[in-house]
Parts: structure tokens; sequence; C-alpha cells
């Protein structure tokens, strides 16, 4: 079924027209390309206005809108990782930029909020340490504290090392062939292992993974950077 627009006068699908009640046939007279690049005219000469009414809207409505965005964001989390990621490889240098000038201006505030990072991100601040050390020992890869959850889900977040019996301390991200010796920073040479062990292997190239697990983890990240590259 055709419906005329009376904006354009194009002859459009009559599913091309929001419903409307009050109306003979239940639908708009405009299409919904007129009516989008209406609002977004009339927002334009309105500025002041539409700013004003939003914010009225928000400030009625916040539980409302709060639980619209975590409803929308936890809907579409790996899009939205990926869209982040890609931004902040592209506009790089503009974002350090902002972020210096920033730190420079509100040196107070930046030092609260940076504690408070710190405190409240661990696994993203070993990540930023790896990458720094990994950075001064000339190593290619990085490895993101989303990047290890992926390897711990594969791995386990336990010491995967075979006297389990001698565990103790804290998790570490061990590289299986040491910074020092050429390896890559690279997730798929990062294994689990506990303070103790890791300490005692060293710079010792050793691969506590089994083959299945090494094939799974390959897999895992070349689909990563198929999704990213798409």
């Amino acid at each position: 079924m055709m419906k005329t627009c009376t904006k354009c006068g194009s002859d459009k699908d009559v599913e091309d027209f929001s419903r409307k009640s009050a109306s003979k046939d239940g639908r708009r007279s405009e299409c919904k390309t007129c009516v989008s690049v209406g609002g977004v005219v009339y927002r334009e000469k309105h500025k002041d206005e539409a700013k004003t009414y939003n914010a009225a809207y928000r400030s009625l409505h916040k539980q409302e809108e709060q639980d619209r965005h975590s409803r929308w964001y936890a809907e579409h989390k790996t899009e939205v990782s990926i869209r982040d990621a890609k931004r902040y490889h592209d506009h790089r240098d503009e974002k350090l930029l902002y972020l210096s000038s920033y730190r420079s201006t509100h040196k107070a505030q930046a030092a609260i909020n940076s504690a408070i990072w710190r405190k409240t991100n661990p696994d993203k601040v070993r990540a930023i340490s790896h990458r720094c050390r990994a950075q001064r020992c000339g190593a290619s890869g990085d490895c993101s504290a989303a990047d290890w959850k992926i390897v711990t889900s594969i791995l386990g977040s336990v010491c995967i090392h075979p006297n389990s019996d001698e565990c103790h301390g804290m998790i570490h991200q061990d590289h299986v062939k040491p910074l020092a010796k050429g390896g890559s920073n690279h997730p798929t040479n990062r294994q689990p292992l506990c303070e103790h062990h890791n300490t005692s292997k060293g710079a010792k190239w050793i691969d506590y993974r089994t083959p299945s697990q090494i094939r799974r983890i390959m897999a895992a990240f070349q689909m990563k950077l198929f999704e990213v590259a798409s």
C-alpha cells in the first residue's frame, strides 16, 4: 500500500510513515525521512530551547534514562568495546594532548582521579605496567585487561604449574617466552602463574599450557582480530 508524503511529494510504502491514531488512515501525513530532517532543522534553529527541554526531561526521568542506557550498553557491549577501541586508535594523539592539558591545569583533581582509578582498576593497572616493561625491552604486541580475561577464560584464573601444591601468592601474568629473550607482549605469550612459580621460573622459556589450550587461545585472538578488522 502506497501513500504520498505531503512534504516531499514522494510516493512511499505506508510503512515509511509513522503511526498516528488521530489520522484517518492511522499514519502521519509526512514520511519518516521528512520528519527526521525537520527535527534536525528545528533543533538547529532552536538550540537553546531544545537544550533546556532535554535537560528538564532528563531531570524528571533520571532513573528511566539511566536504566535505558544501562540496558543498551549491556545489549551492545561487544560493539561498544570495538567502537571505543577504534575511536581511541583513530584519535589517540588528540586524546593524549587533551589529557596532558587537563592534568597540567587540574593537578590536584587529576591526582585524586588517578588514585581512584588505580584502586578500582587493578587489572588495567597491571596491563599498563606490563606494556611499559615490554616497551623498555622493545617487545611487540599488547595485552589489555580484556585480553587477559580471554586468556584466563581458557586457562583458568589459577596457577597452571604442574606442582599446584606449592602454589602461593597472587596470580601473575607470566610471559611464556621471556621478554628478555625476545618474547612478545601479546596475550598468546601469557600464562597464569602464582608468585612463587613465576619467580622461580625467572627468565626460563617454559610453557605449561597444553597443546589444546594453545590452539584455543590462538583461535580466540584470531577471531578478535577479524572482528576489529570488520
